[in-house]
């Protein structure tokens, strides 16, 4: 569903790393499929991602939020819960999506919680059926959140 940025050690994972990569393959194939299935089904159910932040790499956060943004998969909501970073572009770079798309909200947090408190203020924003969790150095797939949302149904 997603793939993690962070380096392994080598040989390492490697049949997972050759999976994914035929896997991406085949959701392009699929992709008129999974859009016919969206519009012909009701009653979708609206999925929330949630994703704490503190001090990301202006990249790895772009990556991210970009990756839910291309979800072929169209009812869902990120709420991304600033846990009082100090590094500039974040808050910049979170209210640029923010304004780009209403489905992305967020919270700026005035004190640092951690991972735990962070996510708990993100949940506060959700407005969705169910809630996902995503880091903020993590890049879904396009079709992660309806592969998610047709296992619900």
């Amino acid at each position: 569903m997603f793939k993690r940025r962070r380096t392994e050690s080598p040989g390492t994972h490697i049949y997972f790393i050759s999976w994914v990569e035929n896997s991406d393959s085949l959701i392009k194939q699929e992709l008129s499929v999974i859009k016919q299935d969206i519009d012909s089904t009701r009653d979708w159910p609206k999925i929330a991602v949630l994703m704490p932040v503190y001090n990301p790499c202006k990249q790895h956060l772009e990556e991210a939020v970009q990756s839910v943004l291309k979800q072929v998969y169209p009812n869902w909501e990120l709420c991304i819960a600033d846990d009082n970073s100090d590094e500039i572009h974040v808050r910049k770079l979170i209210q640029r999506y923010m304004k780009r798309d209403n489905r992305i909200k967020a919270v700026f947090r005035e004190f640092n919680g951690h991972i735990s408190q962070a996510s708990n203020s993100a949940l506060e924003l959700v407005d969705a059926d169910y809630v996902a969790l995503m880091d903020h150095d993590d890049v879904l797939v396009p079709d992660a959140l309806y592969r998610i949302a047709k296992a619900i149904k």
